[in-house]
């Protein structure tokens, strides 16, 4: 069954004025770092691990805050030794409550202090993108 042409051009105008806005707010949104269309925070985060026997806890401290992007990682693991895991799209609330207060206040591009520390490892996680 043909819908009249009258009926058609109204429904392509109805939803061109309602497709614009939406496709403007989502290229402001994805455009804009900090921004989520989702209550719950996702992040972009970057692992570094060592072995305390190579690195001491303080050195390591030292060296991963003065981090201040996630491109600095990679250069700082080969120095260091450190295995580094690049993790993305990871829900907030499927990290463990510690993890998420360390995230929760820290800056785009920084690490968190050492964490999950044994006699044997340190590890921090650096957050290259919260949206």
């Amino acid at each position: 069954m043909r819908k009249p042409l009258a009926a058609l051009i109204t429904a392509t105008t109805a939803f061109a004025a309602v497709a614009a806005p939406l496709s403007a707010l989502s290229a402001a949104q994805a455009g804009a770092p900090g921004t989520r269309l989702s209550s719950v925070p996702m992040y972009h985060l970057m692992q570094l691990e060592v072995q305390t026997e190579q690195v001491s806890v303080k050195e390591f401290k030292d060296k991963t805050q003065a981090i201040r992007d996630c491109s600095e990682v990679t250069p700082l693991a080969k120095e260091l030794g450190a295995k580094t895991v690049r993790n993305r799209n990871v829900r907030s609330s499927a990290l463990p409550k510690l993890v998420q207060d360390l995230l929760s206040d820290l800056e785009t591009g920084r690490a968190t202090v050492p964490f999950g520390t044994t006699p044997e490892t340190a590890r921090v996680l650096i957050l290259c993108n919260r949206f």
